[in-house]
Formats: structure tokens, C-alpha cells, sequence
């Protein structure tokens, strides 16, 4: 089976969607030119999708304690001025 490293830019939304076929591996989140990514890991012949859920939160924000919830990572914008937290909503 052959697999892909695809990226998606991240909506700096409190939470957001992201299409991906089944199976993807998420491997990183960084900023590329001041915008926020996830690089995940693919099976470009894999014809099933899914919805996966995220959540953001900035430093300083209240956030409930589930066990729904796996850390992504952390990335800054505007020159560090901002630190968000991204998660992905686990069902």
C-alpha cells in the first residue's frame, strides 16, 4: 500500500472540520508563512472519507476536561503574539 503526506490549512476557528480518508495519520501541526497546517499521513487510494473534528483554544482560555479530546499541538501567530491549541474531538 502506498501512502502521501498531504497538508491542510487549520481554520482559526473554536473548532472546525477536515474531510480526510479513512485511516489518515495525523503527523504535525505547524505554521507555513504565518498560517497554521496539519501534515497528515494518506492512502491517496483510499475512496472512504470521514469527517474528523478539531477544537482550537488559546493560552488563557477555559477548556473542559473530557477524555473526548487528543492533543494535536501548538502553533503562534502573529509573531507569538497569539499561542493556540488545537485538539481533535475523539469519538
Amino acid at each position: 500500500m502506498k501512502k502521501v503526506i498531504w497538508k491542510h490549512r487549520l481554520n482559526i476557528e473554536s473548532s472546525f472540520d477536515i474531510q480526510m480518508p479513512i485511516g489518515t495519520e495525523i503527523l504535525a501541526l505547524q505554521t507555513q508563512n504565518d498560517n497554521p497546517f496539519i501534515w497528515v499521513l494518506v492512502n491517496p487510494d483510499e475512496k472512504n472519507t470521514e469527517i474528523r473534528k478539531f477544537e482550537t483554544v488559546g493560552t488563557g482560555e477555559i477548556i473542559e476536561e473530557t477524555n473526548d479530546k487528543k492533543y494535536i499541538g501548538t502553533y503562534q501567530s502573529q509573531g507569538g503574539l497569539l499561542v493556540f491549541h488545537v485538539f481533535e474531538k475523539c469519538f
